[in-house]
């Protein structure tokens, strides 16, 4: 789910803090990168003329792979570093939300059933995006091509979005690469957003130092803002959108004050609500020490038997166009990159180099 809105809110209320860049500007540059929300981009946007992901003979889904190498190919001809960061067991407090989601996809299931029956394909294929999960399976997958590629990741103790925060904070990182919002509610100073698609297409930063000075925030108020929005951890209060929640923190500055207002009559409706629960987890997330990550961070070099092993023989990728794309990976890392040359673990780059975006009246 993210945080409800927050994009849109953030881009009429705070248009400096966001920048649309091209792939060429992080070269030389470590990326985050949450790996599930990606996988799942793969599995959704690449498919067959039905809608339906790519699959092998066997019936097992390839789109999340195709993906992944594409992606790792073409963040390696941009001079990138990724590092892919893998969910591992969610809070306790997340299990509703992955409840209503899994009711989400068996409704979506039902509707695209009734939709093929009724002969409307076109709403049927639109359906089907509302089903996908993206698997254990789908990511032992992907870990087992980013092993043979020797491209690094990380099986987060808790939540991917935020693992990847805390190796931002601690400049392990230029920033995070994910579309979710719940990265700057973590504290990221900085969220990458459409990395995961093709082409040259403009990738959007959001700055959350820019966010608060902007908003007039400290991050506790930003962070109680994402929350009153609605997020993973505790649902928005009913009556209460992006905008409205904004205009409440703004005025009172903190969730408790917002309740303690207008005769208690909001606290009504906030009986049992967890926002105290959800700061905490937003603030005190299970994570690994970015500082052992690390010691044993390493980009190697391709196992191409392996590589093809893998591809070829087990997912039934085609052997030519394997061959010719493990290739251009091999070239790809042994160019020379003709842009600043910065320490992988360098200081972010200056406001002065970016494109603004033009917000929308």
């Amino acid at each position: 789910m993210g945080i409800r809105g927050l994009a849109k809110l953030i881009e009429e209320v705070a248009p400096a803090a966001v920048s649309k860049r091209l792939i060429q500007h992080y070269c030389n540059k470590v990326i985050a990168i949450d790996a599930s929300v990606m996988l799942y981009q793969f599995i959704t946007t690449i498919t067959s003329g039905d809608g339906a992901a790519l699959a092998n003979s066997s019936g097992e889904v390839t789109s999340h792979l195709v993906g992944l190498l594409a992606k790792v190919i073409r963040m390696a001809e941009a001079g990138i570093k990724p590092i892919f960061v893998f969910d591992g067991k969610p809070p306790e407090d997340k299990q509703g939300e992955l409840e209503k989601r899994r009711q989400a996809r068996e409704a979506a299931e039902l509707e695209q059933q009734k939709a093929e029956e009724e002969g409307n394909l076109e709403r049927a294929k639109q359906l089907s995006r509302r089903t996908v999960k993206v698997t254990q399976q789908h990511c032992k997958q992907a870990e087992r091509l980013l092993d043979v590629l020797g491209i690094p990741y990380i099986i987060a103790a808790g939540e991917a979005e935020a693992q990847c925060v805390a190796m931002a904070k601690e400049r392990l990182c230029e920033g995070v690469a994910s579309s979710d919002l719940d990265v700057l509610a973590f504290g990221s100073p900085c969220l990458i957003r459409n990395l995961a698609q093709g082409g040259d297409r403009e990738i959007m930063e959001i700055n959350l130092n820019i966010v608060l000075k902007e908003l007039g925030f400290s991050y506790d108020e930003f962070l109680d803002l994402c929350i009153l929005c609605g997020c993973d951890y505790a649902n928005s209060l009913e009556g209460i959108g992006p905008k409205t929640a904004y205009k409440l923190i703004v005025k009172h500055r903190s969730i408790e004050e917002v309740l303690a207002a207008d005769q208690g009559k909001l606290a009504e409706k906030a009986l049992n609500w967890p926002y105290v629960r959800a700061r905490e987890l937003f603030k005190n997330p299970e994570i690994i020490d970015p500082k052992e990550i690390k010691k044993t961070l390493k980009w190697k070099p391709v196992n191409r038997s392996e590589a093809m092993q893998f591809l070829v023989e087990e997912m039934e990728f085609d052997r030519e166009a394997t061959e010719k794309k493990l290739d251009k990976l091999v070239a790809a890392r042994k160019r020379p990159k003709q842009c600043t040359i910065d320490s992988f673990f360098s200081a972010r780059s200056s406001d002065s180099e970016v494109i603004k975006t033009k917000v929308k009246q």
